[in-house]
């Protein structure tokens, strides 16, 4: 009988490792997008007020604040239609949250050094709640088997609806 976890899509760096130390023979390949867990939240004033404003107050303004601040860019936003549907979900959850899941932390190094996959690493250089220096820089020393560092100009903390990195995914799975 396999002990494995059932995880079927990892939602979060920490389930990711968790599968990699008990089955990583199920893991061919790995892509970390501004992950957390590589790095602290940034702690500095301004990414401290975009990120915990619409949380504190999940106003329509705090929320707006917040993803153009630290989740987008001039250059890599969504259409009006899509960022409105972005706030809109953001303000809502905000509102009726009820914190049941895990606070992100700094993932220990024993953790980090059990990904032995191919692993490759993209990073927006502009993300105001996740430093790329210092995940690139832990990245580089812990995991043992990263083929590819990407830091992305112009990209924030959303970068997984960033068309940038959306065509890089597909280049890295592609091979």
């Amino acid at each position: 009988m396999n002990s494995a976890p059932k995880i079927e899509r990892p939602r979060n760096v920490k389930e990711f490792l968790r599968l990699a130390a008990v089955a990583p023979e199920r893991i061919e390949r790995a892509v970390l997008m501004n992950p957390v867990g590589l790095s602290y939240i940034s702690l500095q004033p301004r990414s401290l007020y975009y990120t915990l404003a619409p949380v504190i107050f999940p106003t329509r303004k705090n929320v707006e604040r917040f993803l153009n601040k630290i989740v987008f860019t001039r250059t890599e936003k969504p259409d009006a239609d899509k960022f409105n549907r972005i706030a809109d979900y953001v303000e809502t959850s905000n509102k009726d949250f009820q914190f049941g899941g895990e606070y992100p932390y700094n993932l220990g190094n024993d953790e980090i050094v059990k990904l032995r996959a191919e692993t490759h690493l993209l990073v927006g250089d502009t993300d105001g709640l996740i430093p790329y220096q210092n995940t690139v820089r832990r990245g580089k020393e812990l995991l043992p088997n990263l083929k590819s560092v990407e830091i992305i100009p112009e990209i924030g903390h959303g970068i997984e609806v960033s068309m940038k990195a959306i065509l890089r995914l597909r280049e890295i799975l592609a091979h």
